[in-house]
C-alpha cells in the first residue's frame, strides 16, 4: 500500500489513508473520544489526524463545540466522496 507522508511543523508524520480513516470514524460517529476509542487510539492522535487533514485541504470539515462535532458543508461533501473508497 502506498502512504504520502508528509510532516508539518508541531505535527507527528501522517499519512493520508490514516488521516481519512480518522475523518470518517469521527463523521460516522459524531465524537472524536468516540471514534478514537474503536479506532483503538488516543484522542489527541484522532484530533492530530484531523487538524493535518483541514490543513492539507485548506478548510474546517468539522464544527466543534464542548458537546457536539458536525460536519461542516464540506465535510459532508468529503464523507460522501471518501466513505466509498476506505
Amino acid at each position: 500500500m502506498l502512504k504520502f507522508k508528509y510532516t508539518i511543523s508541531g505535527f507527528e508524520t501522517m499519512n493520508w489513508f490514516d488521516s481519512l480513516q480518522a475523518f470518517l470514524a469521527v463523521a460516522q460517529i459524531k465524537s472524536f473520544s468516540k471514534a478514537a476509542a474503536i479506532l483503538e487510539l488516543p484522542s489527541s492522535v484522532v484530533t492530530k489526524r484531523i487538524q493535518w487533514l483541514e490543513a492539507q485541504v485548506e478548510t474546517t470539515l468539522f464544527h466543534r463545540t464542548t458537546r457536539k462535532v458536525m460536519l461542516t458543508e464540506m465535510g459532508e461533501y468529503m464523507e460522501k466522496r471518501v466513505a466509498p473508497i476506505i
